[in-house]
């Protein structure tokens, strides 16, 4: 039978790479590079990191909806999902596309027409091409399905206090809870020290199988992959009157998501 997978589920931009290097903290300490970390929880998506024959239980990093369609779905054993407010998603993957340089034409990369697009689509345009839906999608496809085990962490709570929701994923996984652990881990994953990771291995010839996204050109010029983690933003900032066409287009969503 094959070995079961447990999916860290998330819309991008919203925790995924954080929670897979708290993990490793916690079980493996302060993790020394980011092939540690890809080595021991894999991204799906990143061709030649993620296995599927090795053996014993996987952790495994998607952005995919949750369905028939997604890869190897019959080892699905449950799912620690990621979830963080579409607001501030929006305006990370608007951060995110301006740091790797993205080619598009839906909206292109000026902030007030992204934002536009965002919210007429329902999402990022570039992450609804990628196959991995609408913000709403997503989410609903996660969390309403009963038959699947899983637990829902909220960002904004993490970016808090991150030992609260570590401890949950730990008891989630079945293992057992060791309380100088959790804070150990929480340090060593601290948005300080993967900024801190991410300048030494750009400062270094780049790897295809280093997780944060950029060149040295990006570190020269101060554009980070790990930038700060932002919670509870505002579009108007961009153009007044964007936050209530937000709250009309993702008003229900939100409210079914805990916000």
């Amino acid at each position: 039978m094959p070995a079961p997978i447990i999916w860290l589920a998330s819309y991008p931009r919203s925790g995924n790479t954080w929670m897979r290097t708290l993990l490793y903290a916690y079980f493996h300490g302060k993790p020394e590079s980011s092939k540690d970390v890809g080595r021991r929880f894999p991204d799906l998506h990143v061709e030649g990191q993620f296995d599927p024959a090795a053996p014993g239980r996987q952790i495994v990093k998607t952005h995919l909806p949750f369905g028939p369609s997604h890869a190897h779905i019959d080892r699905t054993a449950g799912a620690i999902v990621m979830l963080r407010h579409p607001k501030d998603v929006l305006l990370s993957s608007l951060d995110f596309h301006h740091v790797l340089g993205t080619k598009t034409n839906a909206g292109g990369l000026d902030a007030d027409r992204f934002a536009d697009v965002f919210i007429e689509q329902g999402g990022d345009p570039i992450w609804i091409h990628n196959g991995f839906g609408t913000w709403t999608q997503f989410y609903d496809s996660w969390t309403q399905n009963p038959t699947t085990p899983r637990l829902v962490l909220k960002y904004e709570e993490m970016r808090t206090d991150a030992v609260p929701g570590l401890r949950r994923a730990i008891e989630f996984l079945g293992e057992p809870i060791d309380e100088s652990r959790l804070e150990s881990a929480a340090r060593a994953a601290s948005f300080d020290n993967m900024r801190a990771m991410e300048i030494r291995e750009k400062a270094k010839a780049p790897s295809k199988n280093v997780f944060f996204g950029g060149s040295q050109a990006n570190l020269r010029k101060g554009e980070l992959f790990m930038r700060k983690g932002r919670v509870g933003a505002s579009l108007d900032d961009i153009r007044p009157g964007l936050d209530e066409a937000f709250e009309r287009a993702f008003g229900p969503a939100l409210r079914r998501h805990g916000y």
